[in-house]
C-alpha cells in the first residue's frame, strides 16, 4: 500500500485518503501484437489501442491502495 500524506488545504476541503481494492489487467492483442496493462477498480474487457478490439484481461492483480476521495456523509 502506498503511503501519501495530505496537505492541510486538502485536508480543509474535506479531501480523505481512503484504502480502495484495485485491479492491474494485462491485456494482449494477438492481431496486433500489442501488450498493455491498465488499473481499475473493477475487472472489465479492455479495448486495443490500435484496432479497438474487445480484449479479456490476460492477468488481474489485486492490490490495496490509498486514493484521495471527499469526506462525504453516509446515506441511509
Amino acid at each position: 500500500m502506498s503511503k501519501h500524506t495530505l496537505s492541510p488545504t486538502l485536508q480543509r476541503l474535506g479531501i480523505v485518503l481512503r484504502a480502495q481494492r484495485v485491479f492491474r489487467l494485462t491485456y494482449y492483442c494477438e492481431a496486433c501484437p500489442l501488450e498493455w496493462t491498465d488499473e481499475a477498480l473493477a475487472i472489465a474487457h479492455g479495448y486495443c489501442p490500435c484496432c479497438d478490439a474487445k480484449l479479456e484481461p490476460g492477468t488481474i492483480e489485486e492490490f490495496v491502495e490509498e486514493r484521495h476521495e471527499f469526506d462525504l456523509p453516509e446515506i441511509e
